[in-house]
């Protein structure tokens, strides 16, 4: 789980993983699969264009994980 990896959402309960996702923008090794306790996360994708913008949103005014003002992403393209 360096920068840029997209990873599964969940409450941290087995098999609760559902439409939500968050792109991790450091390093967070505590997320990785071979690091002590279970994995949690599973990462499904990289950000291949557009770091940059995902710091931005990481850097936004937040209450309780949720951005005070909405983010609206416009367009996303997977290959």
């Amino acid at each position: 789980n360096s920068a840029g990896p997209l990873s599964m959402a969940n409450t941290g309960q087995a098999n609760s993983g559902g439409s939500q996702f968050f792109i991790n923008v450091k390093d967070n090794t505590f997320l990785d699969w071979f690091s002590r306790g279970e994995s949690r996360h599973p990462v499904f994708g990289k950000v291949i264009k557009g770091y940059d913008t995902a710091v931005k949103i990481s850097k936004v005014y937040s209450q309780q994980d949720r951005p005070v003002e909405p983010i609206m992403m416009k367009s996303i393209t997977i290959r």
